[in-house]
């Protein structure tokens, strides 16, 4: 499993080695990065499947941070690994979560979908201010503007953060990490390509039946969006930056590849 044959252009070696469903594919979900059609998408075609999913509704008192609850959901993913064999798993699990509490994590295919990293932001924090997040309340006395949002150290660079192979890993460590241990990278803003080329990889190429959701409007999340105002959301955002542009002009390559194919 590696991206090196799509990152240096040779698209036929690239699907055949990563090609097949021999493995469970792993879908690291980056939260706003069209996850949950890309989700759907795959778990169509790959069944059984499985989401690690943190329980919104915990019964301990008092309520477990989340991050532990991420912890506790991992490490049942990893029980029950012991008895299931899935053929499609994803979640909002990064990296160094799953090498941490996933003992199989060496035998899956990773992939995993990325995003212009100013337009993920203002999503997320569009997203998380609307009913449809379950902690909305509690997410909007945290951070009543996106000015506030924004100048949180902890909420910057998700991307990178996600995919990291260890905390002291630099964004050239991620890249490496990545193109070495991913069967599949995608950008939102190549989405059809994503799909038609994932499900190339699992043997049932398709284009997209499940389509990005838009965020409703509400009286909390209404952001203007400035060429000024993205301009500073990159510039707190630089490691996501870093990564997004390496991916973004390998696979624009392969999207002109994919065309021409299609073409003839």
């Amino acid at each position: 499993m590696s991206l090196a044959g799509l990152i240096d252009g040779d698209l036929d070696g690239y699907i055949a080695e990563n090609r097949g469903n021999d493995r469970c594919w792993f879908f690291i979900h980056i939260p706003k990065t069209a996850g949950s059609s890309f989700r759907r998408e795959l778990a169509q075609i790959l069944r059984p499947n499985y989401n690690v999913h943190v329980d919104r509704n915990p019964v301990s008192e008092p309520p477990m941070p989340h991050a532990q609850r991420l912890v506790a959901a991992a490490k049942e993913f990893n029980a029950l690994l012991a008895d299931r064999t899935y053929r499609f798993a994803s979640g909002h699990v990064p990296v160094t979560l799953l090498k941490a509490h996933v003992d199989t994590w060496r035998d899956m295919k990773l992939i995993t979908m990325l995003r212009d990293p100013a337009i993920r932001t203002v999503s997320d924090y569009r997203y998380q201010s609307t009913p449809v997040h379950p902690s909305h309340r509690q997410f909007l006395e945290r951070f009543p503007k996106f000015e506030t949002y924004l100048n949180a150290p902890q909420l910057r660079n998700r991307m990178f953060n996600f995919l990291r192979p260890s905390r002291q890993a630099t964004v050239e460590d991620c890249i490496e990490f990545v193109v070495e241990r991913f069967a599949f990278v995608g950008l939102v803003e190549m989405y059809p390509l994503a799909v038609r080329l994932v499900t190339r990889l699992m043997e049932q190429e398709r284009s997209p039946t499940h389509y990005i959701r838009k965020t409703e409007d509400n009286e909390h999340n209404q952001i203007d969006i400035t060429p000024e105002l993205l301009d500073r959301v990159r510039e707190f955002n630089s490691l996501d930056v870093a990564l997004y542009d390496y991916f973004h002009a390998k696979l624009g390559r392969v999207r002109e590849q994919v065309c021409a194919e299609a073409a003839k």
